[in-house]
């Protein structure tokens, strides 16, 4: 509990800092600014076009023959898209073949559920969950000594006995309240 009271400490502190030359730096460019001074311009008024009915409904009658031939696309595209789908499913060999390979997929499905209730199997996955676990207390140590480390260094890296450096991240995680 020491340990993680210093960590919350030292985060604290590094924080006060932070926000000390934020403010610092803030009040620094607020003294640097210089006002300058606005200059009169002269406002333009937007111009609008002229109506020109003659554009206009020459425009008009683009769009409607655009929009008609849009709708009669869609109409044609989904006419052919119901004739493609249509000939996939009335080809035999087609429907043969789709048969088979959802009787093929139920077959594997129902093997690899045989081959993961066998001994071997059983005996395996409990390896895996034994190392998981071991991996899991292995790793919550580590990050506590890495922790000290860091405290008694104050770098983020170690040397290892066959002289390769490491380096590591200090995380905090917040557990779920005991009730």
């Amino acid at each position: 509990m020491d340990d993680q009271n210093q960590t919350a400490q030292i985060a604290d502190e590094q924080t006060i800092e932070e926000k000390q030359k934020q403010e610092e730096n803030l009040n620094k460019n607020l003294l640097e600014k210089k006002e300058t001074p606005v200059e009169e311009a002269e406002i333009v008024e937007d111009k609008k076009p002229e109506f020109d009915e003659k554009t206009f409904l020459a425009t008009k009658a683009m769009v409607n023959a655009k929009a008609q031939r849009m709708d009669e696309l869609k109409d044609e595209i989904k006419e052919y898209n119901e004739r493609l789908k249509n000939i996939l499913i009335n080809d035999s060999d087609l429907s043969e073949a789709e048969e088979q390979a959802k009787q093929y997929s139920q077959y594997v499905k129902k093997r690899k559920q045989e081959l993961m209730e066998s001994a071997e199997s059983k005996d395996i996955k409990a390896k895996l969950r034994d190392l998981k676990e071991e991996m899991a207390d292995i790793t919550d140590s580590l990050s506590t000594q890495l922790l000290t480390l860091f405290q008694i260094t104050g770098v983020k890296e170690f040397e290892t006995d066959n002289g390769q450096v490491r380096e590591f991240v200090i995380t905090a995680k917040v557990k779920a309240a005991k009730n």
